[in-house]
């Protein structure tokens, strides 16, 4: 397996959201309103991430709010990517 940087993710909202943009797209109405309604049901529920609808997407908060995130791949022996990390706090450290 070989880890790849890809790129980096701004975050302007608090949170990142993972999931196809064919289910959210036509959902999410005014972004707005959506990431407001979304980063609400993480504070309600005293979490840092939520679900939204039946495996559509996840929403994760970014640990440290809004910033440029770096995003990494990792592949598998045949080049096929094997997950996605994108890094909030370098060392998992809140320091």
């Amino acid at each position: 397996m070989t880890e790849e940087h890809i790129g980096n993710i701004s975050v302007d909202a608090g949170c990142i959201q993972l999931g196809d943009p064919c289910y959210t797209h036509e959902e999410a109405g005014n972004w707005a309103d959506y990431c407001s309604n979304e980063l609400s049901k993480m504070d309600d529920n005293n979490k840092q991430y939520t679900n939204i609808g039946d495996g559509i997407a996840v929403v994760v908060n970014s640990g440290h709010g809004d910033g440029s995130y770096p995003v990494t791949v990792t592949r598998s022996r045949n080049g096929n990517i094997a997950s996605v990390t994108v890094t909030f706090i370098e060392g998992g450290d809140d320091a």
